[in-house]
């Protein structure tokens, strides 16, 4: 055993100067005395004072009130943090309106802020305010002041339109006369006359139709191109044709005769088997006639509105077709509920103190005709002859009993 032992001393002895040899290099490279790097936490990022504090939530836009309703004779009104439906002989909205704006009657006024759109059907209206979307006019008479600013678009059927404001987006539309002296992104008109004043600015197209060519000034900025669609007679045409001028006279008359006896054969009808029923739309009119017309342009707007989300869902799917029903009834029987009340109110005014209501409806229903057929506006008064034969419907099944209503 004692043989061997320098033997293993010396391979001890080697093998430790082995390892010296091979970690001296690294040993090398370290400072004397560094102590050895145990390893550190990255520091974490220093967070300022004011992001220590809790952060504020997200700002949310503010929650919209159910739907604003005002019917009066003259309605001034404020702020309404919702959608707004105003009728009346006047309405002034000198507030902000959160969401859109549905304004009617004699003459309409919006001078304060709509946060949406704005629905306008009255014999007189003006913007002055601004409008963030777009502006949806039925007027005789449409004004657009210095003041006024739209956002979107002005689609008007009007009389007349005198813009001198701003609107950003295009003027759509047709009319008798427009006079366009402010503001615009790009126009297409269908009018009898168009002026374009020297302080006019058009940033796009000026497209117009019409037989008599446009008074554009030279001073007028145009930014697109002039676009005049002027109708012509096709001269292939035998328009001077005896014959065929007086096929078409006859089959007009033929046609607006045949108009005339259905709507009266079936409003006498009506008058005949619905009995006080009948009577109590025009008696309530002739008590309210601004509040029917007001509750009559709510009820036209609405109710296709729910019938559309009523179909959307299948539960509700029947009732919606349902109503659907009714309501094109009530639209039918809405112009005959008019005719008579504008008869009534002509009988009336020549000194019958109790019109027959049958006569009350054959003359309601000429007036009717008449007025509808006025070249511009005929159709805002049939809109205004529809808003209020729904309200007197709407009047009718809502308030007195039918034993309690006057006979007309």
């Amino acid at each position: 055993m004692t043989t061997y032992r320098p033997l293993r001393v010396l391979s001890r002895w080697t093998a430790g100067l082995a390892a010296v040899l091979l970690l001296a290099p690294a040993m090398a490279q370290q400072e004397p005395d560094a102590p050895i790097a145990e390893p550190q936490e990255a520091p974490a990022p220093e967070i300022s004072q004011e992001a220590q504090t809790t952060p504020s939530p997200i700002p949310l836009p503010p929650i919209p009130d159910p739907p604003r309703f005002v019917s009066d004779i003259v309605s001034s009104i404020s702020d309404v943090n919702g959608d707004l439906f105003g009728w009346g002989q006047s309405v002034s909205l000198a507030g902000d309106v959160l969401n859109n704006a549905f304004l009617g009657g004699g003459s309409t006024s919006i001078d304060g802020l709509v946060g949406s759109d704005a629905f306008t059907f009255a014999q007189t209206a003006t913007v002055t305010g601004e409008v963030m979307h777009n502006v949806y006019a039925f007027a005789a008479q449409m004004t657009v002041t210095d003041d006024a600013v739209i956002h979107g678009n002005l689609v008007c059927f009007c009389g007349s339109l005198n813009l001198t404001g701003t609107v950003r987006g295009q003027v759509l539309g047709s009319g008798g006369a427009a006079t366009i002296a402010g503001e615009v992104g790009s126009m297409k008109l269908e009018v009898g006359s168009l002026v374009v004043a020297p302080s006019a600015v058009i940033h796009g197209d000026l497209e117009y139709k019409g037989n008599k060519e446009a008074n554009i000034s030279e001073d007028a900025e145009l930014g697109g191109e002039l676009r005049w669609n002027q109708d012509k007679p096709d001269e292939d045409e035998d328009t001077g044709s005896a014959a065929e001028s007086s096929w078409f006279s006859f089959w007009n008359l033929a046609s607006s005769l045949w108009w005339y006896l259905a709507n009266l054969t079936v409003g006498m009808a009506f008058l005949l088997f619905g009995g006080r029923w009948a009577q109590a739309p025009v008696a309530r009119l002739r008590e309210q006639a601004a509040v029917g017309l007001g509750f009559g342009f709510v009820v036209t707007v609405v109710i296709p509105v729910a019938c559309l989300i009523a179909a959307l869902m299948l539960v509700t799917l029947p009732l919606g077709f349902i109503v659907l029903q009714v309501y094109l009834l009530a639209v039918f029987l809405a112009r005959l509920v008019t005719a008579q009340f504008l008869g009534d109110w002509l009988l009336r005014t020549i000194g019958q103190h109790q019109p027959s209501q049958y006569l009350a409806l054959a003359g309601g229903l000429v007036l009717f005709f008449l007025a509808t057929e006025i070249p511009y506006v005929g159709f805002l008064i049939y809109l205004t002859a529809l808003f209020l034969g729904m309200g007197g419907l709407f009047l009718a099944v809502r308030g007195e009993r039918p034993s309690t209503v006057v006979s007309g």
